[in-house]
């Protein structure tokens, strides 16, 4: 009886001292646990840049030749400079354009004179081939010589006008409202006809 009595007393020692490591497991478990903090995802917009290999030229871009031979005299524009449509942009000097353009308006003045010194005469003979003075073919050699020489009036004055044109061009201007590129040659360098003076770009549209 005594046997039986130690033997529950044993156990039930047992069963209490496994009931107390448990309780003590499950309070160290519970100690070991740490406190995390809680978020909430943030939605927006994001904004990711990607980069592109690109080149933006301007719809209207003209290079500017010379289309005279001299010598760049004068530039009236700097590299970037804004400018105008008809804008004077270079002035190229040509010494000898210049000696048949005045020569060519001599040339148109006396032309001229000699076809009014020859129409004067023409009238004078008609009015004595009138009064039955000289013959009629005298009137007629007198009007054929003034419309040749009235002939050489229009072929002076053609090519007056041809030099005229040529001597515009010694004046170099802007054929749009644009902006000025590089600018190569120096004032005082020589310039071949054409020579690239400079380019012009239009950036009001790319």
């Amino acid at each position: 009886m005594i046997k039986k009595t130690h033997l529950w007393l044993l156990v039930a020692g047992i069963t209490f001292a496994l009931s107390c490591k448990t309780k003590d497991n499950e309070n160290a478990g519970e100690i070991a646990l740490p406190v995390l903090p809680v978020t909430h995802p943030i939605t927006k917009d994001t904004v990711i840049d990607q980069p592109y290999v690109t080149n933006i030229q301007a719809i209207k871009n003209v290079e500017i030749r010379a289309r005279v031979r001299g010598i760049l005299e004068k530039s009236f524009v700097d590299e970037g400079d804004a400018v105008k449509k008809g804008q004077v942009l270079f002035k190229i000097a040509n010494d000898e354009l210049q000696i048949q353009l005045n020569q060519s308006k001599a040339a148109v003045s006396s032309a001229i004179a000699d076809a009014k010194g020859a129409e004067i005469e023409k009238n004078r003979v008609y009015g004595l081939v009138q009064k039955k003075v000289v013959t009629p073919s005298e009137y007629d050699l007198a009007r054929e010589r003034y419309a040749a020489l009235s002939a050489k009036v229009d072929e002076a004055k053609a090519i007056r006008d041809d030099y005229e044109k040529r001597y515009s061009y010694t004046f170099v201007h802007a054929p749009f409202d644009g902006v000025i590129d590089r600018l190569p040659l120096k004032v005082g360098s020589l310039v071949d006809e054409g020579a690239l003076l400079t380019n012009i770009s239009d950036l009001g549209a790319m």
